[in-house]
């Protein structure tokens, strides 16, 4: 019995042993699938803002050569000959401008976005009749507000009278500008110009805002010669024609001579011309004198071809044109010779190169009416 029981003993051992030894299996481990990394999504490059600075620095770094003008009327044009109308704006402030066959300079300013541009000095040379050159020096004095984007300026005109573009003067201009068609929100056109010759007066406009009453119009500031003309149907030369001295500039107030149709308007005469003598061994005169119910006054002196006539004139306050015309052959004014130096101030000193010998008329014009009924005024005329 007793063995049984021991034997029972041992078989119950070897079964909780054998029990005991076996580990459970642990299941084998899946390999975790290695998630890609997602590339954050591209921030957008940001872009940059043109600081006033910046816009200072670009409008400095180059002369600009005249690409195209935006009429807001009509559309943009291109200009055939861009490099012949060209304008460099100096770090000091001053602005020189090439035009066709003219030069000028001046003085401009800017403040944030906003432009102004002051010619001071220009010369009158005549271009060709295609040329724009009067047209580019007025769209340059109307400028009110500049930017430079992508290597090109855009200077836009007061009262959105349009817009000029620049391109750098070593930049070659596009083969054809693609034209751009008028804002729906243009400005209402400028009156177009009248029939060449036909005194009709189409209206005020930009640099020919002045009043106008046969067969007088009377000079408002900014006005031009060009865009009177424009307004009046008549050119530059017709002009000067009917009104000698305005080729040395006109001023504000100035009255000038509208001529109508081909009538020829006869050169300013005085009632009468007073003869200028010099005393031996002097070569300079000296007159008070005085305009007389707003009549020109008159003065003759015979030179030779080759000297030079200075006349140095100075009056109270009014404004006077000095006009010098040689004689036409028949002991009367003829054609008006351009002057240098200063005209049409209430100080002027003008001086001219003699072309011929013989007499020479010396008209001297108030360019206003005067506040009375007499108006003094000195002269000196130099001749060597």
């Amino acid at each position: 019995m007793k063995k049984r029981v021991s034997l029972l003993l041992i078989v119950a051992i070897f079964l909780l042993a054998a029990c005991g030894g076996r580990e459970e299996a642990l299941p084998t481990p899946i390999p975790a699938t290695a998630l890609s990394t997602l590339a954050p999504a591209p921030m957008p490059t940001p872009i940059p803002e043109i600081s006033v600075d910046n816009d200072a620095q670009l409008l400095q770094s180059t002369p600009w050569q005249w690409l195209s003008y935006l009429d807001r009327a009509v559309g943009e044009f291109a200009i055939p000959d861009p490099q012949n109308y060209v304008v460099t704006f100096q770090a000091d402030g001053t602005v020189q401008v090439k035009a066709d066959c003219n030069n000028a300079a001046g003085t401009y300013t800017t403040n944030g976005s906003s432009m102004t541009i002051t010619l001071d000095s220009v010369t009158l040379a005549t271009c060709s009749e295609s040329s724009r050159s009067e047209q580019f020096l007025t769209l340059l004095s109307g400028a009110a507000v500049y930017g430079v984007v992508d290597t090109q300026l855009r200077i836009d005109l007061f009262a959105e009278a349009g817009s000029l573009a620049f391109i750098p003067e070593w930049a070659n201009p596009p083969a054809s500008p693609t034209p751009v068609s008028p804002p729906p929100t243009a400005v209402p056109p400028e009156p177009t110009a009248s029939p060449v010759g036909s005194c009709a007066d189409s209206g005020p406009r930009q640099h020919a805002n002045g009043t106008y009453t046969v067969p007088h119009y009377t000079v408002a500031i900014g006005d031009t010669i060009y865009s009177i003309g424009l307004r009046f149907g008549l050119s530059n030369q017709q002009l000067f024609k009917a009104n000698p001295g305005a080729d040395n500039g006109i001023v504000t107030g100035q009255t000038l001579v509208i001529p109508c149709g081909s009538q020829e308007h006869s050169l300013v005469v005085a009632p009468s011309y007073e003869r200028v003598t010099f005393n031996p061994g002097t070569i300079a005169a000296t007159f008070n004198s005085s305009i007389d119910n707003n009549q020109p006054r008159g003065f003759v002196i015979r030179a030779f071809a080759g000297q030079t006539m200075q006349i140095n004139m100075a009056s109270a306050a009014e404004y006077l044109t000095i006009h010098v015309q040689f004689d036409d052959g028949a002991g009367q004014p003829g054609t008006s010779l351009p002057l240098n130096g200063t005209n049409s101030t209430a100080n002027n000193n003008a001086w001219v190169t003699l072309p011929y010998t013989g007499d020479y008329f010396v008209t001297i014009v108030p360019i206003t009416a005067p506040e009375s009924p007499n108006m003094s005024f000195t002269i000196t005329f130099t001749v060597q």
